[in-house]
């Protein structure tokens, strides 16, 4: 059996996935926020210190008494030493601010036309020639007073600062992502605690019990409406079962009608030696209950196959008026014997799409009980016209009294309120049963009501259910 991974499970794993990118995609974008400020502030630090280095050079050439004393050569005896070359201003600058630049992690450089260090502010300085970024430095070039200033940022312990950051972010998210997943169980188990209750009650439930009611195990809306939609459809379950309980013992008591009696007329047929003419009475009591038989098992398989097989089969345009006067001649005699006055008013030729067999059946088992049940010597009304974009047939026939709690009863399979005439009429009960299953199996309308002196019997079928497949 396949194992299936638990809603709280998937629950949890969703959100802390969802937790896990959001906090990813939050590092890299701190991370690179990080970054670019850091570049910003180097680029800043170096443009300031070079514009730092021009002013200075500016005011030492506008005040030259700020300025140091010059050098002048000493005379000892007779030896003359050779006169040292002057520093450049930009030189002495660099000396004066040595320990400014170490602090803010620069260095300067002043560059010779050949490209060879002339001056620099400290030992530790990049390889040179540098570009202007590389791994562990960044560097700004500039001309001050004909010279090449070169300043210096020292990377390396920025990209160390951001390298702890980032190990710091990363404990941190993979906290919040466990914390999330914690929390995330938690609620989620709670949440679904009221539905794990109701699986315990319904695994406790009796299968034999038709009457089978969950309890609401929380006052949440959703909780309670659930358990009031399972309660409905186990109430129509129940229902169901019912009906079919009733159905099936009422199926074998009309199976085991005729069969007891077919049986009881062989066995005192076969009792003693009679005559030709006794077997001939017994042969055909004996067939007729065999016909009985058939008719029941037929209808008893036409219901199954209605009740259990979607499709409708297809439709053809058939008139509704022509199956009614073929029915009518059909029942002429039966009409004539119980001395029923048809009086039938036909608006239209009643065209529909339908299924001929399930249109024929219907009319025939509807029109067969308006005459086996009319009152004799009662007048029967048929009438079959258009109603808006349906083709309606009325029959009303006069008739017993039936209680109006009785009228739905009228469609159970076997139900038959005049028991009394039961061996007048016959029947086995199952044709408004059948009626019932082919009006809703084809979306039709069929509708009983008894106004106290008769049945009416009220069908309404669409004239064109699939009219997109109809040619123009």
């Amino acid at each position: 059996m396949t194992k299936f991974i638990s809603l709280r499970t998937r629950m949890t794993l969703s959100v802390s996935l969802l937790f896990a990118m959001w906090m990813l995609l939050a590092c890299l974008g701190l991370l690179a926020y990080a970054n670019h400020n850091a570049e910003q502030l180097a680029t800043k630090s170096m443009r300031s210190t070079a514009f730092m280095f021009a002013d200075d050079v500016n005011h030492m050439k506008e005040h030259p008494h700020d300025s140091p004393d010059e050098h002048h050569p000493d005379h000892d005896g007779d030896h003359t030493h050779p006169p040292m070359p002057e520093p450049s201003v930009l030189e002495r600058l660099i000396d004066i601010h040595r320990d400014e630049l170490i602090s803010a992690h620069l260095v300067a450089l002043i560059v010779g036309n050949t490209g060879t260090i002339l001056k620099q502010s400290q030992l530790d300085i990049p390889f040179w020639p540098l570009r202007a970024r590389t791994k562990d430095w960044r560097v700004l070039s500039t001309m001050v007073e004909g010279q090449q200033l070169v300043i210096a940022y020292h990377w390396a312990p920025v990209q160390e600062t951001l390298r702890r950051q980032s190990i710091l972010l990363l404990n941190l998210s993979i906290a919040v992502v466990l914390f999330s997943a914690f929390c995330t169980w938690i609620l989620v188990g709670s949440t679904l605690t009221p539905i794990g209750k109701l699986s315990q009650q319904a695994r406790a439930a009796s299968v034999d019990s038709l009457h089978i009611r969950l309890s609401a195990p929380s006052r949440d809306g959703e909780i309670v409406e659930l358990v009031a939609t399972l309660n409905g459809m186990l109430s129509r379950l129940s229902e169901t079962a019912l009906l079919k309980s009733r159905f099936y013992a009422a199926a074998s008591h009309e199976l085991r009608s005729p069969l007891q009696a077919l049986s009881g007329q062989l066995e005192f047929a076969l009792s003693r030696p009679r005559n030709t003419e006794e077997y001939v009475v017994k042969l055909q009591q004996a067939l007729t209950q065999t016909r009985r038989l058939i008719s029941l098992v037929k209808d008893l398989l036409l219901l199954n196959q209605l009740d259990m097989t979607p499709n409708v089969g297809s439709r053809e345009l058939i008139s509704l008026t022509d199956i009614c006067e073929r029915i009518l001649q059909h029942q002429s005699a039966r009409i004539a014997q119980r001395e029923v006055v048809i009086d039938a008013h036909y608006a239209d030729d009643g065209e529909v799409l339908a299924p001929p067999m399930h249109a024929e059946m219907l009319l025939r088992n509807v029109i067969e009980n308006a005459v086996k049940y009319a009152t004799t010597g009662s007048q029967l009304t048929l009438a079959v016209d258009t109603h808006g974009q349906a083709v309606r047939v009325q029959l009303f026939n006069y008739c017993l009294a039936i209680p109006e709690r009785d009228t739905e009863l009228l469609f159970e399979p076997f139900y038959r309120p005049d028991t009394s005439r039961n061996a007048e009429t016959g029947g086995n009960g199952l044709g408004l049963a059948i009626c019932k299953s082919i009006a809703q199996s084809n979306h039709w309308t069929l509708t009983l009501t008894h106004n106290g002196e008769g049945m009416l019997v009220e069908i309404v079928i669409p004239k064109h259910p699939e009219a997109q497949q109809l040619p123009a």
